[in-house]
């Protein structure tokens, strides 16, 4: 039995990283918790191993049992009324984003909403 050895965020959004073990013997347990949800149990290096639905973020890129685990998608996804999307490039780093850079990045898109809906 392998402990629980880290829980991370990946990104901004509600996709979460739970490392069971360390080193090459370690597993993840990554919960993507959009909508529709997913479970996935990955290797040491993110090859998955099982997972409870596959789907795809674009035409090149999905989740599917033997395929890596994208995290550079994962970690870009913000959830919006039709699903996942991206969020634009240079906006945030949503991997190396700090929780102060991230309300100033939301107060940015506050204020260009308000200033579209004043000139509307």
């Amino acid at each position: 039995a392998k402990r629980l050895e880290d829980i991370a965020q990946l990104g901004v959004d509600r996709v979460v990283d739970f490392r069971f073990g360390s080193g090459d013997g370690c597993f993840h347990i990554i919960l993507e918790m959009y909508a529709g949800g997913n479970i996935i149990l990955t290797d040491q290096h993110y090859q998955i191993l099982a997972l409870l639905r596959v789907h795809k973020f674009d035409e090149n890129v999905s989740t599917a049992v033997q395929e890596l685990y994208p995290i550079a998608h994962a970690t870009t996804l913000v959830e919006t009324d039709d699903g996942p999307s991206s969020v634009p490039k240079g906006q945030i780093s949503a991997n190396h984003s700090t929780p102060q850079q991230l309300v100033e990045w939301l107060a940015g898109q506050v204020a260009e909403d308000e200033a579209a809906a004043a000139a509307a």
